[in-house]
């Protein structure tokens, strides 16, 4: 007798669910590195956001001799530690844009505008206006709320925010301080 062993064309149906199982695994993993590109790409966005508040809070303060020069315990601007989440939509405080406005009011209206922006872009966010030399906390390896308050640190904005909230909608723990911007207020004699 003659038997010919004829040989199977085609794949096997484990051949099959082996090479679906490595396009799955790719598939999430792709996926994966979308993901972390676009969580990656909204930090940046709101870092480079926070870093112009930082700096429009810098502007506003020069702009406001009166009220930035005076002492530091009753500076009105050094006195801001706003937290969105723990105190909620912010009260608006009047506007200056129409009407003439001494130092402290203007001041007031800084403040006021800058709370409803922290509060509209950052929800989860916090904002801190102080004077503070030693803002970097090397055994936590990051930025930190505390203020030391030597009257000759420079004036720091920090500001930071949360990612999101916990399972329930409370805080995921604080916000940790993700811009902190020093803000020189003494232009050099002779300078515009």
């Amino acid at each position: 007798m003659n038997m010919q062993v004829r040989k199977a064309d085609g794949f096997t149906l484990i051949e099959v669910l082996v090479a679906l199982l490595v396009l799955a695994a790719g598939a999430l993993g792709a996926g994966a590195m979308v993901l972390a590109a676009h969580r990656a790409g909204q930090q940046s966005a709101l870092s480079s956001a926070a870093a112009h508040l930082a700096a429009r809070v810098g502007e506003s303060m020069r702009a406001n001799p009166g009220a930035s020069g005076a002492a530091d315990h009753v500076n009105p601007y050094l006195q801001l530690d706003y937290d969105a989440l723990a105190e909620g939509a912010p009260a608006d405080a009047g506007d200056c844009s129409a009407a003439v406005c001494d130092s402290a009011a203007l001041a007031a209206a800084d403040l006021s505008a800058l709370r409803r922006t922290l509060y509209d872009a950052y929800p989860l966010g916090r904002i801190r206006i102080c004077r503070d030399g030693q803002w970097w906390d090397q055994s936590a390896l990051a930025m930190r709320w505390e203020c030391d308050g030597a009257g000759v640190a420079p004036v720091v904005v920090k500001i930071g925010w949360r990612q999101r909230l916990a399972a329930g909608g409370e805080a995921a723990g604080q916000a940790p301080v993700m811009v902190a911007l020093p803000v020189v207020l003494r232009v050099a004699a002779g300078a515009p």
